[in-house]
């Protein structure tokens, strides 16, 4: 929403930047209404569940696993532990896992074994 306000301050209409940033209507007046509230273009914050991992804990994990195949969910849930104070179950670990097309249940492969695969 940056580009909205960058325009707005522009002295560009509603209806303009709408068109030129191929937005509805509605979503250019909620932006520039949130804007003029908050002094900020920033998000606001969502309702729901608070993320248990942060993305570098997201990176930590996957990375572990790379680097050892033979490691167990639940061994990378205590490093987390110990590291950081970070709580998170087996299970975020092998959802997180999924997400980056790694199965948690075979052995990663390095990243030198995934190049000579890919050729």
């Amino acid at each position: 929403m940056t580009k909205v306000v960058a325009l707005y301050d522009g002295n560009r209409s509603a209806h303009y930047i709408a068109n030129a940033l191929n937005l509805t209507n509605n979503t250019v007046h909620d932006a520039l209404r949130r804007f003029q509230e908050s002094g900020t273009d920033n998000r606001r914050q969502a309702s729901g569940r608070k993320r248990c991992a942060t993305g570098r804990e997201d990176r930590f994990m996957l990375l572990s696993v790379l680097r050892n195949p033979r490691t167990t969910s639940n061994i990378v849930v205590l490093r987390l532990r110990n590291l950081n104070g970070t709580i998170v179950s087996a299970r975020t670990v092998c959802r997180k896992l999924r997400e980056n097309h790694i199965s948690p249940r075979k052995p990663a492969m390095d990243p030198k074994q995934l190049a000579a695969a890919a050729d």
